[in-house]
Order: structure tokens, then sequence, then C-alpha cells
């Protein structure tokens, strides 16, 4: 430990003293014709009298134990401020409790100071506790909440948080904190298959916590319940089979995204003016394999019919004699021939054949 200038004229000027004395003394001492100048004319060391009163208890807001943190100092000031500065160790632990007594202040004093004359007065131990706080559910609520918010989820898809269960009670410091979930990652959330299989449970979920201000950072595991949901149509009236799709008889409504979401016509637009093959309940979601395409071929109608045989092309007016949507496989019969041909629909009054 370096002392302050301070500190050191202190000592000084009481050297000069007692060197004044021995000189006094060693004047005497030879007019009387004495030669004893042995032990009785050595200058005795000099310490300098420290008084520490520890404290009671004490609530400690650092990483570490200062000496000011659980005693005060008593005597030539300029030392107890320096001293003041002296670590004792690492703090408990965010909760515990630790015990100090004045015999383990004093052993540690005389250790660190040379010099001084301590002594240690006041309480016969010190309780020292580190100031805590303790992570609530609803501040990881938040924290995972306001992560969904900064992913950009596919289209028509959200991501709710029901429900937020701690393991373990978290203590720590009282400071700033941010907390982070390495598998709430934007390329998964990009996927809504992941998200269906994935996010519409309860699950243990990584959350990796970062005091920004000690800089402390551990992980731990949460359980949290999320729900993945999907907008999709719902039919606001019972719909019964035969008609046309009609997309103002339907309202977007936020359903549980599970696997069946395949099943779903959720961009209902792009079925406007379907045939709707089976009745729909008012309050269920719209399914494609309730609808199917418009009859591009119709039976009876004359139709555009185009063949390949080998390098032969052949194109010309055919009858239709069944219905077909796009894709569909439908049987004409080609008028310049009489003779019926199996194709299927590429168009509207369009049928590719096959020889």
């Amino acid at each position: 430990m370096v002392l302050k200038p301070q500190i050191i004229q202190f000592i000084l000027s009481i050297s000069v003293a007692i060197a004044a004395d021995i000189d006094s003394s060693m004047a005497a001492s030879n007019s009387m014709g004495g030669t004893k100048l042995g032990q009785d004319l050595i200058a005795p060391q000099v310490k300098i009298p420290l008084i520490f009163k520890l404290k009671n208890k004490v609530i400690i807001s650092n990483k570490r134990i200062w000496l000011n943190e659980v005693a005060t100092c008593e005597g030539y000031s300029a030392a107890c401020d320096e001293i003041y500065g002296i670590d004792l160790g690492m703090s408990p632990d965010p909760g515990e409790i630790w015990e100090m007594t004045s015999e383990n202040l004093k052993d540690i004093l005389i250790s660190e100071l040379e010099g001084y004359e301590i002594s240690v007065s006041g309480a016969d131990r010190c309780l020292i506790e580190t100031a805590a706080k303790k992570i609530s559910e609803q501040e990881v609520f938040s924290a995972i909440r306001s992560k969904l918010q900064d992913l950009e989820l596919p289209s028509k898809v959200r991501v709710i948080v029901k429900q937020v269960r701690l393991y373990k009670q978290i203590t720590v410091l009282p400071e700033d904190f941010e907390l982070s979930f390495p598998e709430l990652d934007r390329g998964r959330f990009l996927s809504t298959d992941w998200l269906a299989l994935n996010l519409s449970r309860t699950r243990k979920l990584r959350m990796i916590y970062k005091g920004l201000k000690t800089g402390v950072v551990f992980s731990t595991h949460v359980r949290i319940k999320m729900r993945a949901e999907i907008q999709a149509p719902v039919a606001i009236k019972n719909i019964e089979r035969g008609g046309l799709l009609d997309p103002q008889f339907f309202a977007p409504a936020w359903l549980k995204l599970a696997s069946s979401y395949y099943s779903w016509a959720v961009d209902i637009d792009k079925f406007r003016g379907y045939y709707i093959k089976s009745s729909i309940s008012v309050g269920k979601p719209l399914k494609k394999s309730q609808i199917r395409p418009p009859n591009l071929v119709k039976r009876g109608e004359i139709i555009n019919l185009k063949m390949v045989i080998g390098d032969l092309k052949l194109e010309g007016k055919a009858k239709a004699l069944s219905n077909g949507s796009m894709g569909d496989k439908v049987t004409v019969l080609y008028l310049p021939t009489k003779k019926t041909v199996l194709g299927h629909v590429v168009g509207d009054k369009q049928v590719e054949g096959h020889p």
C-alpha cells in the first residue's frame, strides 16, 4: 500500500522530534562521562493508532466488499481515507448473507497494514448481504413479447405468448439488464411450417441474462406456452353446396396454426367464382376440399382441340362430352373425324388431346 504525502509528512515530523530528543540525551550522557548508548537510547518504532468500528449489518450493491462499507475508521483522517479502499473480497451472491466477526476484520487489517496500531470496536459481528432483485415472470413475459414484435413473421401469421413459468427463482443485483432468447431467431420464424409444428404447445426455452452495469452473464431456462395463429376466412352464415364462392359470406378470423392449415383456403380472393362442392357451417374455416375451380369446359359446348401425333400437329373443333376445370381429364368428340378423344383442360374452352 502506498502512503499519501500527508501521512509521510506526519511520520517524518515525529521522527525529527525523536531524533532531537536522542541528540540531547546523548549530549547529557557524554557530559556525565557515561558511555551507555545501547538500548536505552534506541528510538522506539512509532505506530499510528487507528480505531475501526464494525457495523451490525450492511447491504452491498457491488460485486466486491470494501472496508468503508462494513466499518468506520477513527484516527488520522488522511490514513482513514486511504485505508477505506481496502478490498475485503467478493460479495455474497444476491440473496445470500455472510457474517464477518470483529476478530476476522482485525486479522485482515493487521495483515494488510503495517505501521498502524489496530483496534476494532463496535459490533461483535457484521451481517453482510448483497442487494438483490428477483426477476419476475411478468418481466420475462414482456421481454419475449417484445422480441416477437421485432420479428418479421410470415403473412397473416402471429404468435401470442400465453404463459411464462420460471423453473426456479432468479435473483440478481438491482441493475438494468436485458434478456435474450436464442431460439427465437428470425430465420426459424420465417417458416410457417416451423411455427405450426413448434409454437402451438408448451415448450422449454433458453434465456440469457446480461447485467448492463456489472456485465454478469448467465443462462437458464423458462417454460413458455405460446400460440401461433393464422388469419383465415370463416363462414358468417351456413352456406349450401352447389353455388359459387362469394367472399362476402366469409370474414377473417385468427385460428390456431396447426398442421391442418394446409387444407384452408387462406387467400379467399384467389378462389372467387369457384364452385362449392360441400356445405360450409357458420364459424368454420373454408377448406380447399370444399371447393373446386369453375368449369372451363362444359358438356355439349364446342371447344378447341389440339393434338400432337409425332411430327404432325392437329387443331380443330370438338364437342365436349363432359365438364372439366383446369387440368381435369375430359372426353371430346373430334368433329372432322367423329372420333372420341381423351384430353385434359388447358384453358377456357381449350383441350389438349392424347392420341
